[in-house]
């Protein structure tokens, strides 16, 4: 995830964009590019930095995206998140 993607992730908290997330989904991040000189933090980090101060769930690797597997997603459905350190459970309740 470039800068830029960071930079997307702080306008976004800016905006409040996430006082009202209840659960973060983080799709797969493929094919990422270190850029020069280095960033610094992994994907991972940056996405953490740039919620460190809600409390809500955050679930990375999430077959939908750009990776290999690409589940189906239902946009403004109901959802129910478990994340925990054995794994995430995801259930849309269309």
């Amino acid at each position: 995830m470039p800068p830029s993607q960071g930079s997307y992730l702080t306008s976004l908290k800016s905006a409040g964009k996430f006082d009202y997330v209840r659960g973060l989904l983080v799709g797969q991040l493929v094919d990422i590019q270190e850029d020069d000189p280095p960033f610094g933090k992994t994907p991972e980090e940056i996405v953490l930095d740039a919620v460190k101060k809600y409390d809500f769930p955050v679930c990375f690797g999430f077959p939908a995206g750009h990776g290999g597997v690409n589940k189906a997603m239902v946009f403004g459905a109901p959802v129910h998140m478990d994340v925990t350190a054995k794994g995430t459970t995801v259930r849309f309740n269309a």
